[in-house]
């Protein structure tokens, strides 16, 4: 899953800066932070070349709590939408992804403000549940040739079970024994699902394991990285996406945190080879957002 940092030269969605400020001003209402501008066009630049790669590409962005981490979700999800690749693919699907519902209706809240804004731009869908989300992304990926993206909102749970009608909260495996489930499961070969079982869009999912992405393509938008991912959670997702534990060819994640865990690291971070360890790809810390005066430190006011 890593790649090494790069700002391709290609000309990936927005052409320029300004064409970028303008399209998120319009739909936020104010304009975009450099950190933000800058974040949203590193990672599309890269979405635009990592499809000519024989393996699928992750990509973790860490910004400090409170420097407008929702609105670069909900831009970055609006650029997909008007995306191609560098091999003529198009996003037949964005979806965004937070782990609480609390969490789920803020950035649904955010994204469906930003993209009214945008007279072309699709309505979000919310998957209510696992059902629910399998047929949307069932249709997305069967749309083959389809001029149109579908944005669906939706929580981590929703992909494994659906919730009870009470609305309780799902009890999540611990990170760290996820993470090591995930791993585990990556060392074991993988059992096949009947063919008869798998649908057309699936089988395509499959068949394009591994080698350059020729196909519609799938953009997972995670909030909260550092909480979300495990074996079961994203496991469950694949199952979904593609018919196995295994992530498909076509689909990538931009995993959002602001305090990533050993866990995201290594499952999104980019390899820094100066360094010996892994990074996210792109970094707004606290102290940067202190000290331009996005985040307020509250810490100087406690006695």
């Amino acid at each position: 899953h890593h790649r090494a940092r790069s700002y391709p030269s290609g000309s990936p969605w927005p052409r320029s800066m300004l064409d970028h400020e303008h399209a998120f001003e319009r739909g936020a209402g104010r304009p975009p932070r450099p950190h933000q501008t800058r974040c949203i066009r590193a990672v599309c630049a890269a979405l635009s070349q990592d499809c000519a790669g024989h393996t699928p590409s992750n990509y973790l962005v860490q910004h400090a709590t409170g420097s407008g981490k929702s609105l670069t979700i909900a831009a970055l999800a609006h650029a997909l939408t008007c995306m191609t690749d560098s091999r003529g693919n198009k996003f037949s699907l964005v979806l965004v992804v937070s782990d609480r519902s609390v969490l789920d209706d803020q950035l649904s809240a955010t994204l469906e403000r930003f993209l009214a804004n945008h007279e072309s731009a699709p309505r979000i869908e919310r998957a209510e549940s696992c059902k629910h989300l399998s047929r949307v992304i069932e249709e997305a990926q069967a749309s083959i040739g389809g001029t149109s993206t579908r944005v669906v909102v939706t929580t981590f749970q929703k992909t494994a079970v659906d919730r009870p009608d009470d609305g309780a909260e799902e009890e999540e495996e611990p990170v760290e024994a996820a993470a090591q489930s995930e791993v585990d499961e990556e060392e074991e070969e993988e059992e096949g699902t009947p063919a008869e079982e798998i649908s057309p869009g699936k089988r395509r999912r499959l068949e394009n394991g591994g080698g350059p992405c020729c196909e519609p393509r799938v953009a997972i938008l995670a909030d909260e990285a550092h909480r979300s991912h495990g074996r079961g959670m994203t496991v469950a997702l694949h199952d979904l996406l593609c018919g196995c534990a295994a992530q498909p060819r076509n689909t990538c994640y931009v995993s959002f945190t602001a305090t990533p865990s050993d866990v995201s690291l290594r499952l999104f971070g980019v390899s820094d080879h100066e360094r010996g360890r892994a990074e996210p790809y792109d970094c707004y810390p606290l102290r940067r957002a202190l000290e331009d005066g996005v985040c307020v430190d509250v810490l100087s006011q406690y006695t």
